[in-house]
């Protein structure tokens, strides 16, 4: 073995500290979930996104909301926004790239689009009735 080699060995007190760290993640799963329950956000939540399963809400989306005091559907709709936003860059990419190739026409220029400052400022009436057209745009 050279100098610069190291053999990692796990200890019973890293087994120990490590169930540590899973029973505190685990206590502040709870209490987030309690507090985020208590606001009434998790029926609002639910029910702007029913096939959203609450466990499956990425960590940021819950660091979002208390970093910028949002509710959490407002945030995970920036989430959702984000992430689809990132999914329409590379699709419209492609689409150009294959229009390009084939000598096809451009959309209309109809379409609305939707800024992250819109999907904040709207409340959870707004956003259901905007669903299918705010995904709409995130696609095209």
């Amino acid at each position: 073995m050279t100098e610069t080699q190291e053999v990692i060995t796990s200890t019973p007190r890293d087994s120990d500290h490590i169930r540590e760290l899973e029973e505190q993640n685990a206590q502040l799963s709870s209490q987030l979930a309690q507090q985020v329950n208590e606001r009434g956000e998790l029926e609002k939540f639910t029910n702007l996104f029913p096939s959203v399963c609450y466990d499956t809400i990425p960590t940021a989306v819950f660091d979002r909301a208390a970093e910028e005091s949002l509710p959490l559907y407002a945030a995970y709709a920036v989430y959702a926004w984000e992430t689809e936003a990132k999914k329409s860059l590379a699709a419209a990419a492609e689409e150009e790239n294959r229009r390009k190739g084939t000598g096809g026409i451009a959309g209309t220029g109809n379409e609305r689009s939707f800024s992250r400052e819109d999907l904040l400022s709207m409340s959870p009436d707004e956003v259901r009735r905007n669903f299918a057209e705010i995904i709409s745009s995130l696609s095209k």
